[in-house]
């Protein structure tokens, strides 16, 4: 298992000694660099399930005194295969600090030392180590003679790449909305798509009201806020400048809170299907209102569901169809017949 740079430079090797990757061999990676890094650095990983090592060094405390400077993203050609949630939080390119890095150098790396895999099976530990040295310092030493080449090719891609997604941001369709709008709209998307779904419950109904009631509770206190920030504004003659541009303001939020409050009540109504006149303790325990409920909730689950596979699908059906056509117009490309 390797560690490479952004510029595909071999950093460290481990000898993974069990059936498949474990988790413990990158976290040593990890380690190994970060304590040869300086205190203030960040550092970005682009790993194949970077998804799942992100979640274990949060839940178990793996590495804490570097978690703070650790940021994490699902290398390019595997984040495809993950779902639309987790592409939204850790594909390369909708997070920031990574540029056009794909995370792919392991990748090629092993494609430049696979010829050494039919020697190197048959032979004895120390030679594998020996051979693989020298492979490495080899391609090292290849590498930086052609790393010149290498970042004036990246940075031509790059500033092409910066242009013409500037003119499609600043013209056509696309640049009447502004750039602004779109990153308040994405940030939507994202907030909405990665939103907890609801769960069916067996006292999903008996929930529903209770929210309802707890609702109505709040409603009554703001209510009874909005009647005191009256009453002292009545009295604005007895109020110092300060004192009445308070009351004015906890008056505002309260009439602010109080519209939003009632709309979602309203709205947790609508959802149970009832009038807003029964008794909510009647309702209790009823087997069609906790069967509409959880209906609801399925609903918004397959909703969720879809919209996610149509954005995994959808970069890859619009591959398929420039792969097709340009099969379609190259003479002698397609089977007659």
């Amino acid at each position: 298992m390797a560690l490479l740079c952004r510029h595909d430079r071999v950093l460290y090797l481990v000898n993974v000694t069990t059936p498949g990757e474990r988790q413990f061999y990158v976290l040593t990676l990890l380690r190994k660099v970060m304590l040869e890094l300086p205190d203030d650095w960040t550092v970005g990983l682009l790993y194949d399930i970077s998804c799942q090592l992100s979640r274990s060094i949060d839940k178990h405390g793996f590495l804490e005194e570097f978690a703070d400077r650790l940021v994490f993203g699902v290398s390019v050609f595997h984040a495809y295969g993950h779902n639309w949630a987790c592409q939204l939080v850790f594909h390369p390119r909708k997070r920031d600090w990574f540029g056009l890095s794909d995370g792919e150098g392991c990748e090629r790396f092993w494609s430049a030392i696979r010829r050494l895999i039919p020697g190197l099976r048959v032979s004895g530990f120390y030679r594998r180590l020996y051979v693989l040295d020298h492979q490495v310092a080899t391609i090292q030493a290849r590498g930086l003679w052609n790393l010149a080449s290498w970042l004036y090719k990246r940075h031509n891609e790059a500033r092409t790449r910066l242009d013409a997604a500037a003119a499609r941001l600043d013209n056509g369709s696309i640049g009447g909305i502004g750039r602004v709008v779109l990153a308040q709209q994405w940030d939507a998307q994202v907030t909405a798509q990665l939103k907890t779904l609801p769960r069916q419950s067996a006292s999903a109904g008996d929930k529903a009201i209770e929210d309802i009631m707890l609702a109505l509770g709040r409603l009554d206190e703001l209510r009874g806020e909005r009647r005191d920030a009256r009453k002292k504004l009545r009295k604005v003659e007895k109020l110092t400048p300060n004192e009445a541009s308070e009351a004015q303001a906890r008056l505002c939020e309260a009439d602010d809170e109080i519209r939003r409050t009632e709309s979602s009540i309203e709205s947790m109504r609508a959802a149970l299907g009832a009038r807003a006149a029964q008794r909510w303790d009647a309702l209790r325990g009823d087997a069609y209102l906790r069967a509409r409920i959880n209906a609801r909730r399925q609903r918004a689950v397959i909703r969720a569901s879809l919209q996610s596979h149509k954005f995994e699908r959808e970069k890859l059906e619009r591959s398929f169809r420039r792969h097709v056509m340009r099969t379609l117009l190259i003479p002698g490309a397609y089977v007659d017949g």
